[in-house]
Parts: structure tokens; sequence; C-alpha cells
């Protein structure tokens, strides 16, 4: 079971909210990056550099894949899970149990450090740090 905040909403689902939102004001300026004027600054500058690579087509991107990582543990079947994690690294068996996770917990861990970068939002709740 996935984290849930003081209202019952899901980790996942607040994840999958931002992620919406942040693929809206993506969207909103690739179109509006499209109907304007080319830039004359430095091409070689910091802040060309740094807009490029935060581009609305970028994040766009990113929006997809975290929402393939956030739907894919949500579709996450224990039993083939467990197969995958059957499969230990060379030396995990020498690790004590307790700093070991079970595969939800990996999942849900994802997750959490995925939404620590919506920390600074009204809904995100602290209980979900990771």
């Amino acid at each position: 079971m996935l984290a849930t905040d003081s209202l019952g909403r899901s980790l996942a689902q607040f994840l999958l909210s931002r992620i919406n939102e942040d693929e809206a004001l993506a969207r909103q300026a690739y179109e509006e990056s499209a109907a304007a004027d080319p830039q004359t600054a430095d091409s070689n500058s910091a802040e060309v550099l740094h807009t490029a690579r935060h581009s609305p087509a970028r994040v766009l991107i990113s929006c997809e894949a975290k929402r393939q990582i956030v739907q894919n543990t949500l579709d996450a079947d224990p039993d083939q899970v467990t197969e995958l994690f059957a499969l230990e690294p060379q030396g995990a068996s020498d690790l004590p149990r307790e700093q070991t996770v079970t595969e939800m917990q990996f999942f849900e861990r994802v997750l959490r450090y995925l939404a620590v970068t919506y920390a600074d939002h009204p809904d995100y709740e602290m209980q979900w740090r990771p």
C-alpha cells in the first residue's frame, strides 16, 4: 500500500497531479515559444543554455517518463516483482535483513524521491519525504 496524506490521497495521485500541471504549463510555453520572435541573446550564455536544457519539449518528455514510473508502480504485479527482486546482486545476501527493503517499499521509495521536487506544493505531505 502506497503512502497517503491526511485526506487519503495517495502519493501516486499527488505525483500524477503535479506531472499533469507541469505538462500543461510546458505545452503552453511550447506553443507560446513557437509564436515568439527568435532571441538575439548570446547563445553561450548560462541563461540561454539553462533555458534550452529546461525547454518545454524536454519537460514534456520528462513528464511522460515520470508518469510511466508512477503508472508502472501502480500496475506492479507483486508476483512478477518478487521474481525480479529474487535476483540478488552479489553480496546482497551478506546485508543484515533490516537493511533490505520489500519490493513495494522500493517502489514507494522511488515515488517519494520523485515527489520531493514538489515539496513546496501546498498539497505535499511531510510524511512523504524520503
